[in-house]
């Protein structure tokens, strides 16, 4: 009791087990659509002139980025092009995905989430974090969930003051 006579407010959210994954924290803030047509400039690819571009690229434009390449021009490209780009911006990208530039979000956080260490959420229950200020796709928080299935104790969807419960394990894993 207080100098009031009254209990002490308590946090009742920073006391609980709760732990919060927050796709927010994986949000590219730099993305980058490129198209391949600008490597092609005739449309074909001529292998030698393709190389000599894609190596005269500036890099630097997408450190760290996120990148779509696409092919809207419909230029004519043997199956190597898109591994080759792929190696080529991989250098200062922080991701590649050959796509189209709406598509770009989905696969970088399936990327992520594949990559993502869901045992440190096993046993415990779990909120995944939405209603932030990053469009985060859809993609991402049904891959998150379903990832979290098996070893999370439970799973819940919002704000811990205000959460949808998803999933509750009603067999606990081992650690």
């Amino acid at each position: 009791m207080n100098k009031l006579g009254t209990d002490p407010i308590r946090n009742r959210v920073a006391e609980s087990p709760l732990v919060t994954l927050d796709l927010e924290d994986f949000f590219p803030i730099h993305r980058v659509v490129l198209d391949v047509a600008q490597w092609c400039p005739e449309g074909l690819v001529r292998e030698k002139e393709f190389r000599a571009a894609l190596l005269a690229f500036d890099g630097e434009s997408i450190r760290d980025a996120a990148v779509a390449v696409h092919n809207p021009s419909g230029c004519i490209l043997p199956q190597w092009v898109p591994a080759l780009v792929a190696i080529r911006l991989a250098e200062t990208a922080r991701y590649v995905a050959w796509c189209a530039p709406d598509a770009l979000l989905d696969t970088y956080y399936a990327h992520c989430l594949a990559k993502l260490d869901v045992q440190a959420y096993a046993n415990r229950p779990v909120l995944i974090k939405g209603c932030g200020k990053h469009p985060v796709p859809e993609s991402a928080y049904a891959a998150a969930a379903a990832a979290l299935r098996p070893v999370a104790k439970s799973v819940l969807y919002g704000e811990a003051c205000s959460s949808v419960p998803l999933f509750k394990n009603t067999t606990p894993t081992a650690p």
